[in-house]
């Protein structure tokens, strides 16, 4: 590795205005008047090889600093084991950007980078050079060009672009991030999910106003706290109702539906059925094909209109009655705001509200962080939990039975009459609890129903 700087040339038939930075051959400058320079020529070596280049200095001080970025950037690409230059326009970029990034990666987050970088590109040009990207252009891009979004949605397209710049740092085509001081808006917690008190008046319009089978997911999201792709990948040879527990485990992916993995070790895990959950399966039952044949997911899909696969145009393969659902499907549509605001529930609450219900429900039953963090699938905080400690299925069984009485009783439903004073054991501490029940057994929540 060697850089060599030799002496500069003076390009007397290469002009240039100190004044207006008019270029040209001529001695005055044909726009101010003014008496042109000579463009300075600097001159070095890379590992030998002679290179050229006109500069548009006319003293030799700042063809002298462009020299030395010259060789700033040389021993910078030795460094990162690069072969190209810094530059490149924003097209190019956020196609190399995108092509190597975003090949692995999910739709929604396909979809998020696309909108992202076309939207930043579009404002400050496809061809403008990336290295001159400045954080000044980003501090307006978030600003003006994002001043209409949620601040959410700010958040994680300026995510996107540090990522962007990050990489284009990384890979030689700019010097420095600019983006990595432009601050970004505050997270905002998405803690909303249904009130303990609104649950079982929640559920008996559910089963009112959804399908059958949209009216036991509903109860699954609620009180079992499975996260989307969790659901549609719960199979009946992995499901016991005697024992109410059925397992979420990896599937390989067969012709029609592409292989799925839970999200973390952790979340492979028997989830425990909550009396309800399992009347809801029973009724429900098992999903027929189109050949008559068993379904082996409990939920799959229940439209029987089409009566064979086949591709659309943009190659997305529509699926028939017992195919496995889409692990992004959406489930409810429209259907659950509208439920929710039948029953006095002003919050916006997402499927993932219904699964954070779920563990609000159990807290309020007393349960334990570390029975929570074992029935919601998490991660562990400690490597004593994750690695040493067993799973304990029982105990996750028995906080899951006392939803039934973790809050005050709902309504005028005759549920029990009696108030019952249970004793916690949370670590060292006895937390004395009153409690009435919300949720009747499974024969009388039926019956009451019905």
């Amino acid at each position: 590795m060697e850089f060599r700087k030799a002496n500069p040339e003076r390009r007397r038939d290469r002009r240039i205005c100190p004044r207006c930075s008019w270029k040209g051959r001529d001695g005055t400058c044909r726009q101010c008047g003014a008496e042109t320079q000579p463009r300075i020529r600097i001159i070095w070596y890379e590992n030998g090889k002679q290179n050229k280049e006109t500069t548009d200095a006319w003293s030799e001080r700042e063809a002298a600093e462009i020299l030395r970025q010259k060789e700033r950037d040389y021993w910078r690409r030795q460094r990162l084991g690069l072969d190209r230059d810094v530059g490149g326009t924003l097209m190019e970029a956020v196609r190399e950007f995108k092509r190597a990034k975003t090949a692995r990666t999910s739709k929604d987050y396909r979809k998020q980078v696309d909108t992202a970088l076309n939207t930043f590109a579009a404002g400050l040009g496809w061809d403008k050079q990336v290295h001159q990207v400045t954080e000044d252009d980003l501090i307006e891009y978030r600003e003006e060009g994002l001043e209409l979004r949620a601040s959410s949605t700010v958040r994680s397209y300026l995510q996107v672009l540090r990522r962007f710049f990050a990489w284009l740092c990384k890979k030689g085509w700019i010097r420095h991030n600019p983006a990595q001081d432009v601050d970004l808006p505050p997270q905002e917690p998405r803690k909303v999910h249904i009130p303990p008190d609104k649950v079982e008046l929640v559920l008996r319009r559910c089963w009112a106003m959804f399908s059958g089978q949209e009216a036991a997911i509903f109860t699954t999201f609620v009180l079992g706290g499975p996260r989307r792709g969790e659901l549609v990948h719960l199979r009946h040879d992995l499901t016991d109702l005697e024992a109410r527990w059925s397992e979420i485990r990896p599937f390989d992916g067969d012709e029609v539906a592409e292989p799925w993995r839970p999200k973390t070790k952790s979340s492979e895990r028997q989830m425990v059925l909550h009396p309800l959950v399992v009347s809801a399966w029973r009724r429900v039952g098992v999903v027929e094909g189109l050949n008559e044949e068993p379904s082996p997911w409990v939920f799959p899909v229940v439209d029987g209109r089409r009566k064979r696969r086949c591709q659309d145009q943009r190659g997305r393969l529509h699926l028939v009655r017992g195919d496995r659902r889409s692990p992004t499907t959406t489930f409810f549509g429209r259907k659950l705001s509208t439920l929710l605001r039948d029953v006095g529930v002003s919050q916006k609450v997402t499927v993932h509200g219904l699964r954070r219900t779920f563990a609000v429900l159990l807290q309020e039953a007393g349960a334990p962080d570390s029975i929570i963090r074992q029935a919601l699938g998490h991660k562990g905080r400690s490597v004593t939990e994750v690695s040493y400690l067993p799973r304990r299925e029982a105990a996750v069984r028995d906080w899951v039975d006392r939803i039934e009485v973790c809050v005050p009783e709902l309504g005028q439903a005759k549920l029990q009459s009696t108030t019952k004073i249970e004793v916690v054991e949370a670590g060292a501490m006895a937390v004395k609890r009153q409690t009435a029940p919300i949720l009747p057994p499974a024969d009388r929540f039926w019956g009451q129903l019905n």
